[in-house]
């Protein structure tokens, strides 16, 4: 049932201003937003979290779930990977942080066999069509339309899902 379930989309460390020191002041205040938003769709009734394993918001996300597995006992983060070696594409300093959550996650589902051109695509519309809401990290103001964090926010309004919009800037 897909009304206990929330998904996420978000940018890469890329691009954001700090790239990938997370120990920047702004990027702890970006994973404590996302902390307090998984808290309220735990209290709001939503258990299953899923993530799609990218670098960035992906894996803070799910590493976010897992702490709140603390509090929240009957919560479950499944992960929606795009590809089988996915991995692959990961960077050296994500790849034991990516295989930690795996070896949590209470289910893991992969989307294609071997890369493809849509392999990303068709895992972002997974996340969207299992679940019934969505927290977005993401600048509706910042003009890329073709980022699949756009592409996958537009996706979820059209299937007029509930969206929780984190703006990265707002925070700062």
């Amino acid at each position: 049932m897909i009304s206990s379930n929330c998904g996420f989309t978000g940018y890469r460390p890329a691009r954001f201003t700090y790239k990938y020191n997370e120990y920047h002041p702004d990027c702890l205040l970006l994973k404590q937003e996302i902390s307090g938003k998984i808290i309220q769709k735990c209290c709001e009734g939503y258990y299953n979290f899923y993530t799609g394993m990218a670098m960035g918001i992906d894996i803070w996300a799910a590493e976010a779930v897992l702490a709140a597995k603390k509090d929240f006992y009957n919560i479950n983060l499944i992960a929606v990977v795009p590809f089988k070696n996915h991995i692959d594409s990961i960077g050296d300093s994500y790849t034991r942080r990516y295989n930690d959550i795996l070896a949590e996650c209470s289910d893991i589902v992969y989307v294609n066999d071997v890369f493809s051109p849509n392999a990303y695509l068709m895992r972002n519309r997974y996340i969207v069509d299992n679940c019934a809401a969505i927290i977005a990290v993401y600048d509706p103001d910042r003009g890329i339309v073709r980022s699949g964090t756009a592409q996958t926010v537009n996706y979820a309004k059209k299937l007029e899902r509930d969206i929780t919009v984190i703006v990265p800037k707002s925070l700062y």
